[in-house]
């Protein structure tokens, strides 16, 4: 990510800091690779740091009367320039959000698979709970996880098994866990057995 936002600052001051005579010539489309680049490579963020940082030089060296989009007025140059930082900013994070989603997507469909198959060789959910988890966690990235079932005479959610990256899971906040009982609407766990749909924090 440093590399492209440094590659970026150092070609557009170079095109936008040239000559005016230079405008004749299509050489601010040579950052296109490195908005692609940051797209591909680092997703989102990046993206939106290299167009930043390429916006801000851009600016600077039209305002001062250089570049490919310098004229007369300012104002109409600027205008130019921000068409051309448009659509410069739309294919980059365009591009990134299309790449994250597509990730995503990748990831859910391994946590399903890795499910699948534990499901498919455990004899019940006591033994696979833990294996679950640690599935689902390891393919979408998650730190920890835990898996909550209702008790039906208590009506109240009982954690069956936590899991967590680095062996966390043996720690104090696993242990409060493991004993922590939720009625429905009290808790995270406990607002989602009541409502029935996802909750984040």
């Amino acid at each position: 990510g440093a590399a492209l936002v440094t590659g970026t600052l150092t070609v557009t001051h170079i095109v936008f800091g040239s000559d005016a005579t230079l405008g004749h010539h299509p050489l601010e489309y040579v950052i296109f690779p490195f908005i692609v680049a940051a797209s591909l490579r680092a997703g989102p963020p990046a993206a939106a740091l290299v167009i930043l940082g390429a916006s801000a030089v851009t600016i600077w060296h039209t305002v001062r009367g250089s570049g490919p989009f310098a004229g007369a007025e300012v104002h109409s140059s600027l205008i130019q320039l921000q068409a051309f930082m448009g659509i410069l900013a739309g294919t980059g994070l365009l591009l990134a959000a299309a790449i994250a989603e597509r990730e995503t997507g990748e990831r859910r469909r391994a946590a399903a698979a890795a499910v699948s198959e534990i499901l498919s060789t455990s004899t019940d959910l006591t033994t696979a709970a833990p294996c679950i988890l640690k599935g689902i966690c390891q393919s979408l990235d998650w730190q920890m996880g835990a898996l909550w079932l209702v008790h039906r005479s208590e009506q109240r959610l009982n954690c069956l098994a936590i899991w967590s990256e680095e062996d966390r899971a043996s720690g104090s906040f696993a242990a409060v866990t493991r004993q922590s009982t939720f009625a429905a609407g009290t808790g995270l766990p406990g607002r989602v057995w009541a409502s029935g749909h996802s909750a984040w924090i």
